[in-house]
């Protein structure tokens, strides 16, 4: 199987923590998937039910599943805040959090494990109902997840990965003739 994974365009709150939030694209948000994607076709189309992600899949032909394991991860009392404003508060907080988003998860946000668990459980289902191609409207950190669940990219690696806004990964999948479990080679990354 084919999986084109397409991270949303810009939204309203660019360069802030926005896991949970759901601002709508921004013009420019709109026309970078709308590049990305076309003159392409995909035999199913699945996406993350927040509106960035939501509002595009609805433009695209044929139906859309939303998939609520697919979401970003939830930056708890960072949603909304930029990155310097976190850093001059609690320049710890937020190094920690870069090192190791699983020990030191913003507080009363998402542990990285726990979207990694979540992505997994989603993208079973959505490997499972088969189709040649599939298209994937989801977040940058679902995106870093797959990395490292089905690439073996290691977390302080897929963090260095730029993902952009209209960012797309290509993926193969297969089922490992021994175990059942999923498999991917990674065949692009258009950024």
């Amino acid at each position: 199987m084919r999986l084109s994974v397409l991270r949303h365009g810009e939204t309203e709150m660019q360069g802030r923590f926005c896991g949970r939030s759901d601002p709508p694209l921004t013009e420019a948000g709109w026309e970078a998937m709308r590049h990305r994607c076309h003159e392409r076709h995909w035999d199913r189309l699945v996406s993350s039910p927040l509106r960035r992600c939501r509002d595009f899949a609805s433009t695209m032909p044929g139906d859309c599943a939303f998939e609520t394991g697919l979401r970003e991860i939830d930056f708890g009392a960072w949603e909304g805040r930029s990155s310097k404003d976190i850093w001059e508060e609690n320049e710890n907080a937020l190094s920690r959090f870069w090192q190791d988003p699983d020990c030191f998860p913003p507080p009363n946000g998402e542990r990285w494990n726990d979207l990694a668990k979540r992505v997994a459980r989603a993208m079973d289902g959505v490997l499972s109902r088969g189709g040649a191609s599939v298209l994937l409207i989801t977040h940058a950190g679902v995106m870093r997840a797959m990395l490292e669940i089905y690439i073996g990219i290691p977390l302080a690696a897929a963090w260095n990965i730029a993902l952009p806004p209209a960012a797309m990964l290509e993926f193969d999948f297969f089922r490992d003739e021994d175990t059942g479990d999923w498999r991917a080679a990674l065949t692009g990354l258009c950024g």
